[in-house]
């Protein structure tokens, strides 16, 4: 993937990629989502500045995400509503 250089749009792609935290459940378990979610924002960042793909985010995160299938079905909505809106 080329780098996004467009900081709006990069900043759209960005967030149809990250993890929302819930606020509840004990300390630990909040740390450790924030933990997996630095984690997806880094890759993503990685696949953003060109210098990781799609295929390879996607690898790279699976041992992050609960389910993949979940979180797929989120980042297509998520993409779909950026599309929207920057259209």
């Amino acid at each position: 993937m080329e780098q996004i250089t467009n900081l709006s749009v990069r900043k759209n792609l960005a967030n149809c990629f990250y993890l929302q935290v819930p606020l509840t459940g004990s300390d630990l378990e909040i740390e450790q989502l924030i933990a997996q979610a630095i984690k997806i924002e880094q890759f993503t960042d990685s696949m953003l500045n060109g210098s990781m793909s799609f295929e390879n985010l996607l690898e790279s995160i699976e041992q992050f995400v609960p389910s993949m299938d979940n979180y797929l079905d989120e980042v297509e909505t998520n993409l779909d509503e950026a599309l929207i809106w920057t259209l």
